[in-house]
């Protein structure tokens, strides 16, 4: 007989928990064994004892300092102080006759002067440069020199307001010159403006006459944009010095400044006996320049002017081409029949092309 059929035991199913233990212990065995490969394995015989590098000894050396010896005298003279500023003299009244003429005087031996670091700003209403020494001065090269510049006869020119018209690179201007005096004491103004508005520029020259001409005291210089620099003649020492840098120069007899020049140039044409072959100017702007001018005569010109054709005399002074800072060269037409002053006044940059005229526009008149 069979025995009775039983239903089989059911499979047990392992539990969720075994299962996650067992995947963990996995994991953990796994990260073991990489750990283990990391870890670096000391070399063979570590252990056995520490190796020692040689240890070289250091020499200290004691130096003995030596003596320096002591800097060359060269000679220099110490930088000059600084001049303080002259007062400001008050407009002359204007006598209309000429004053008749100065006979000139030897001019005395002075210290040498410093040279200036030239202001390349716009000139006097020329061309942007300032002016440096002239080499081809028969007295001397350059304003340190100790031989003074030559004085010559003046002739005072009446007083007088001279129009001109402006040419300033392509742009049209006006430009207004006024000269007073009463014999003593002088009073030159310049204005100059382009387009009628703001003066681009405004220059003041006031002072005396001595035996060399005139005898600047004080030169102010005011541009467009920028602030008035001054130069002041101080004649009580014998020096002159500057409103900004720290320097200065003889007051030579006979020395100008960047518009008594004008004047000065008139006077010396209008006390000439016979043609000269040169007029030499020690000349100085507001800014610490000084420099000779020697104007060169280049014969007649016959000139087209508002006022109808003009005999003029041609005058140039050229830059030191020596001198990396002049390069301007500056150039006036003298009419003997309107008191040797310019009828046209041309300044030209060599360094960068400007040019700027000044053609007298109208006839001259009575100071303003």
């Amino acid at each position: 007989m069979r025995p009775p059929l039983t239903p089989p035991e059911p499979t047990r199913r392992p539990t969720r928990w075994r299962v996650g233990a067992g995947l963990l212990l996995a994991v953990l065995l796994l990260h073991g064994m990489l750990l283990d490969g990391l870890v670096p394995r000391p070399p063979p015989g570590a252990g056995r004892g520490r190796e020692t590098l040689p240890v070289r000894p250091v020499q200290v050396r004691t130096l003995s300092a030596r003596p320096l010896a002591p800097a060359p005298d060269l000679g220099l003279a110490p930088a000059p102080a600084p001049v303080a500023a002259a007062p400001v003299v008050a407009a002359a009244t204007p006598l209309p006759a000429a004053q008749p003429p100065v006979d000139g005087v030897a001019a005395p031996t002075a210290a040498a002067p410093s040279r200036a670091s030239p202001d390349t700003a716009a000139p006097d209403i020329r061309a942007p440069d300032t002016a440096a020494p002239d080499s081809t001065a028969p007295d001397s090269s350059a304003p340190d020199s100790t031989a003074p510049p030559p004085v010559y006869p003046t002739r005072l020119p009446a007083p007088v307001q001279l129009r001109y018209a402006l040419q300033l690179n392509g742009q049209a201007g006006d430009a207004v010159l006024d000269w007073r005096h009463d014999g003593q004491r002088y009073v030159l103004a310049l204005e100059a403006r382009i387009n009628r508005v703001q003066p681009l520029l405004e220059q003041l020259s006031q002072g005396g006459f001595d035996a060399a001409g005139l005898a600047p005291e004080r030169f102010t210089d005011r541009r467009r944009g920028r602030g008035q620099r001054a130069a002041n003649f101080r004649r009580d020492i014998g020096r002159i010095g500057f409103s900004g840098p720290q320097i200065d120069y003889p007051a030579w007899p006979g020395a100008q400044d960047r518009l008594s020049w004008w004047a000065q140039l008139a006077a010396i044409q209008a006390a000439a006996t016979s043609p000269l072959s040169a007029i030499t100017l020690f000349v100085v702007d507001a800014r610490g320049a000084g420099d000779w001018w020697r104007f060169v005569p280049q014969g007649e010109a016959v000139l087209d002017t508002a006022v109808g054709r003009v005999a003029a005399q041609h005058w140039r002074r050229d830059p030191d081409v020596a001198d990396r800072h002049d390069s301007q060269r500056t150039e006036v037409w003298l009419d003997a029949t309107r008191g040797h002053w310019p009828v046209l006044l041309r300044t030209t940059s060599l360094r960068n092309g400007d040019v700027v005229e000044l053609r007298l526009a109208s006839e001259p008149g009575l100071p303003r």
